[in-house]
């Protein structure tokens, strides 16, 4: 039978193991998110519009890491909803878009494209079906 020593070191070198696989498997689904053409056509958008730019504090404009657990967020191979993390220089925001497309050989559609900054303000880019985000979001985080 192994020492306590020995199963100690064991459950260390486990416990580094799981983190580091978990930490890979987070950053790399955030990297697939990054690639989706719904999250790059979005950001253009994003950078195109002067109004939503200069309301940020100009660019750099920065995006975070989307939550993976907000159950706003939503993917298939046709619709597409998400919340990302957007800041400029003097304010921070969400950007909420929505996209979908008729087939996977098809581009996605910004159906709508909404900054909610510092959630006091919201900027539209893309007219489309109101969401709000702050109020879904509150939702899922209460009913967790």
């Amino acid at each position: 039978m192994p020492s306590l020593s020995t199963l100690k070191k064991i459950a260390f070198f486990g416990g580094i193991t799981s983190l580091g696989g978990s930490l890979f498997l987070y950053f790399k689904i955030q990297a697939n998110f990054s690639k989706g053409g719904y999250f790059k056509k979005s950001l253009t958008l994003l950078n195109e519009d002067k109004n939503a730019i200069e309301i940020l504090g100009g660019k750099p404009i920065s995006v975070g890491y989307i939550h993976l657990l907000d159950s706003f967020n939503y993917i298939d191979g046709k619709k597409a909803q998400l919340a990302i993390p957007i800041s400029g220089r003097s304010h921070s925001g969400t950007l909420i878009t929505r996209a979908t497309r008729e087939s996977f050989a098809e581009e996605w559609d910004i159906k709508s494209l909404v900054i909610d900054i510092d959630q006091k303000e919201t900027i539209t880019i893309v007219d489309g079906p109101i969401v709000d985000y702050r109020k879904q979001a509150n939702s899922s985080s209460t009913s967790n």
